[in-house]
Parts: C-alpha cells; sequence; structure tokens
C-alpha cells in the first residue's frame, strides 16, 4: 500500500491512477502536433509524448506499460483518425519500443538524476537504438495498410525516427527533473533571478532568431552553456526544451530563417539544431555535474587531511618535555 498523507491507497489503485495520469499526458501533448507540420503530409518535428511514455517507465517502472498504450491508441484513432486495428499494432509498437528503452537503460545502470556523463550518453544510445524499432513497427503498418505511400519511404522513415527521438532526449530530462525537484531550505533571491533571466533570455532570442531573417539561433547556445555551468540539468534541460519549442513552431510556420527554402534545408536546420540542443545540454550539465562532485569530494578529503595533521601535531607538541636547560643541568 502507499500512503498519501493519512490515506492509504492500495499499490493496484495507484498504479491505475498513474496509468490514468500518462493517458491524460500522452493524449493531451499529442495535440501540439498539428503546429509542428512541416511540408507535405503530417510530419512531425518534435513528438513529446514519446518523450513521457519513456519518462513514466523510468519512474514508475513496466507497470505503467498499459498507461502508454492506452495513450498511444487514443491518439492514433481519436488525434490521428486512424482505424483501430491499425491503431492497435502502431500502440503495440510503441509499447516494445519504450519497453526495450527501459530495458537497456536498466542494463546501463542508468541514472534517473543524469548527473554522469555515462549517463546522459546512455539515454541518447538507448534512445537511438529504441526508436528504430517503432519508427520500423509504425511505418510497416501504415504502409501495409494503405495509409501511407510506400513513396520516399526511407524520407518518412527518418522523419518518424528523428522526431520520435527529439521527443526523448527533449521531454524526458525535464519531466525527469520535475519528478526529482525538492523546495529549496533557503531561496536566494540572486540565484532565482538568474535562473529566470537565463530562462526568459532563452525564449527571447530564439523568438528574435526565429523572426529575422537573418542567422541568430546559435545566439541561443550561450544560454544553454550559462544554464549548464551555473544550474547543470536543472538549467540545461528547460532551456533546451524552450529553444526546441519556440524553433520548431517558427519552421512549422515558414517564418524567419526559414522562409524560402525548401523542405529538406529547413529540415536538416531544425533537427541539427535540436539535436545540438539536446546533446549539449545532456553531456554539457553531466559533466559540470560530475565536476562539482569531484571537487567536493577533494576538499572533503583535503579537510580530512587538514585534520589529520593537526590532530597529529597536538599529539607530537613537546608541551609537557622539560626544557632545554633543565634536561642539561639532570645531566
Amino acid at each position: 500500500m502507499a500512503t498519501t498523507g493519512c490515506v492509504a491507497i492500495p499499490a493496484p489503485a495507484l498504479t491505475v491512477v498513474e496509468c490514468l495520469i500518462v493517458v491524460g499526458a500522452y493524449y493531451g501533448l499529442a495535440q501540439l502536433g498539428p503546429m509542428q507540420h512541416l511540408g507535405p503530409g503530417p510530419v512531425r518535428l518534435l513528438w513529446p509524448p514519446t518523450g513521457i511514455a519513456v519518462a513514466a517507465v523510468l519512474l514508475a517502472g513496466p507497470r505503467i506499460l498499459p498507461g502508454v498504450g492506452v495513450g498511444s491508441f487514443l491518439v492514433n484513432v481519436f488525434a490521428l483518425h486512424r482505424p483501430p486495428p491499425q491503431s492497435v499494432a502502431l500502440c503495440a509498437g510503441t509499447v516494445a519500443a519504450v519497453s526495450v528503452a527501459f530495458l537497456l537503460l536498466r542494463r546501463m545502470d542508468f541514472h534517473r538524476e543524469l548527473d554522469r556523463l555515462r549517463d546522459a550518453l546512455s539515454l541518447v544510445f538507448a534512445t537511438l537504438a529504441a526508436m528504430v524499432l517503432n519508427t520500423s513497427v509504425s511505418m510497416s503498418v501504415l504502409v501495409l495498410a494503405g495509409l501511407q505511400s510506400d513513396n520516399a519511404f526511407w524520407l518518412r522513415w527518418l522523419l518518424l525516427w528523428m522526431s520520435n527521438v527529439m521527443g526523448v532526449l527533449l521531454v524526458t530530462p525535464v519531466l525527469l527533473l520535475l519528478y526529482s525537484v525538492r523546495r529549496p531550505r533557503q531561496v536566494r533571491p540572486l540565484r532565482v533571478l538568474e535562473i529566470a533571466v537565463v530562462l526568459t533570455g532563452t525564449f527571447l532570442v530564439t523568438l528574435l532568431a526565429t523572426r529575422s531573417s537573418t542567422q541568430f539561433l546559435f545566439l541561443v547556445f550561450p544560454f544553454l552553456i550559462w544554464a549548464a555551468l551555473r544550474f547543470q540539468l536543472s538549467g540545461a534541460a528547460p532551456c533546451a526544451l524552450i529553444a526546441s519549442i519556440v524553433v520548431t513552431y517558427g519552421a512549422s510556420n515558414a517564418g524567419g530563417p526559414f522562409a524560402g527554402h525548401g523542405f529538406v534545408s529547413n529540415l536538416i536546420t531544425i533537427e541539427t539544431f535540436n539535436g545540438s540542443m539536446a546533446l549539449t545540454a545532456l553531456v554539457l550539465a553531466a559533466i559540470i555535474a560530475e565536476l562539482t562532485r569531484a571537487h567536493g569530494r577533494v576538499e572533503a578529503a583535503a579537510n580530512e587531511i587538514a585534520a589529520a595533521v593537526n590532530r597529529l601535531d597536538e599529539r607530537l607538541r613537546p608541551e609537557d618535555a622539560p626544557s632545554r636547560g633543565q634536561r642539561h643541568r639532570s645531566t
């Protein structure tokens, strides 16, 4: 049984509640899909529901997979207007891919805090591998059902794979961060102001870059580096997600630097930007966290050595020994 305050909640009931939350979040974020269309057909640049599914199974374990399956089925039937039989196959592919990602990350000794370089790299490689399964099942089902033409099959496959990968690398770290966040014992106003400036600056600079015909997207990276250096994943992950959402929205409207360019050119620009943001946020934040812990261990070890030297000096200090003159007269 789990307890909430003074009320004891049976484990099966708690699992049902968690699954319903996942279903609601999965379906709700799937509604963002229309703003992400680029070029002809339903091409999405970022698919947040996959990030929700991976985060849910990392936090709650395999028992949450029914919620992922139901959410995927509802999205395919009601949001994407696909027939129920094909929707069942598609949600089975999603559940299988999320399960593979979970098993790979558990095998890699993944820590949800993402405070080690190996955790960041594990999330990247597990996502790249697992989404191959999801994309292959999805595209095969759609083609066999006649819902997707086999024209430019591999281009569509690549687009779907990238949208799922970006959904995990950008959304999952933020959800894991929100789950582990704790209210600080002492709130420092300057610290709060700094993170507000970083997040707001990221949004404004990205918005400016998507409204200007000049390529200003690279101006986002100083804010991302600032966030990683000062706040590790707590600052870098939200910055990367904010920048990605703003740029994705700008690309879907073909404005700013995306105006007047072809479909493939804009696709390469947006996915390269999203991938660079995600990798920079994860890797740099993890490296800074490891360096911070190493510095703390070195400082603690130095303090222990200094304390040991002081204790040894006190033991060897000849305070009670006779003076040299007294020893000389006694001889």
